[in-house]
């Protein structure tokens, strides 16, 4: 070790984006030809209703899991 500082351990320098910024600015030609907004309400609702059942089932099993501690590995495989 000779006890040099490295250099650049301040702040780190902003990333470039090159082709428009990240939340706006115009899309490459033909990026969009083949692409549309296709989801209805209904298309929406289903999908959070799935999450919400999703997120039902993985708390329930969470909770189940640890009240039957190590054994689980016996009903699982």
């Amino acid at each position: 070790m000779t006890g040099r500082k490295a250099k650049g351990r301040g702040a780190a320098a902003p990333a470039r984006i090159l082709g428009g910024d990240i939340l706006g600015g115009d899309p490459p030609d033909g990026a969009g030809e083949h692409l549309r907004r296709g989801l209805s309400n209904r298309h929406i609702q289903l999908i959070a209703i799935g999450g919400a059942i999703g997120t039902g089932l993985f708390l329930g099993a969470g909770k189940s899991i640890s009240v039957a501690g190590p054994s689980i590995l016996l009903v699982y495989t």
